[in-house]
């Protein structure tokens, strides 16, 4: 990961620490997804890049660990 000092006006940076804390996020996870959303729109090579590092067989181990049966109350948000 690399660091990047970023000023944003107040107003902004408010807004996204407030929907952050909605999506129950970390600020940096926040934006960073936000970027990547953009990056998606903008750029559909990007998002073909990601997918050719994408490993299947990890990808299936660990949705083999999700427990199978009815869905609990608290993961229906």
């Amino acid at each position: 990961m690399s660091e990047y000092v970023l000023e944003l006006p107040e107003s902004l940076l408010e807004r996204a620490k407030q929907l952050a804390f909605q999506q129950q996020i970390s600020l940096n996870r926040f934006l960073v997804k936000t970027l990547e959303e953009q990056f998606a729109k903008v750029d559909n090579t990007w998002i073909e890049e990601r997918a050719k590092r994408a490993d299947i067989t990890a990808y299936r181990a660990v949705l083999a660990k999700v427990p199978q049966g009815p869905v609990a109350d608290l993961d229906r948000k």
